[in-house]
């Protein structure tokens, strides 16, 4: 038996247990970072929310790259990067 899931997205058997799990963790990390709703979220395409992730965790990365240089400033003090 088919089960209609999300714009016109089907699955039966065990399909339906694994995609509902990649929308939980899609949904979670977005409405994480930008605080968004649930419903503001579902209602986007697979394809959208994957490019919301993908431009989240780019924005994670600069932001923990930066953090990582301050703090190696922190401990090495003022000859940090003298030498490179």
């Amino acid at each position: 038996m088919w089960t209609s899931l999300y714009r016109g997205v089907s699955a039966t058997g065990g399909g339906l247990s694994h995609l509902s799990g990649d929308i939980y963790r899609e949904v979670a990390f977005i409405a994480y970072h930008f605080g968004w709703s649930r419903e503001e979220i579902m209602k986007m395409p697979h394809g959208e929310r994957k490019s919301w992730i993908s431009q989240i965790s780019q924005i994670n990365q600069t932001i923990n790259a930066s953090q990582k240089a301050k703090q190696l400033q922190k401990e090495g003090g003022e000859h940090v990067g003298f030498y490179s």
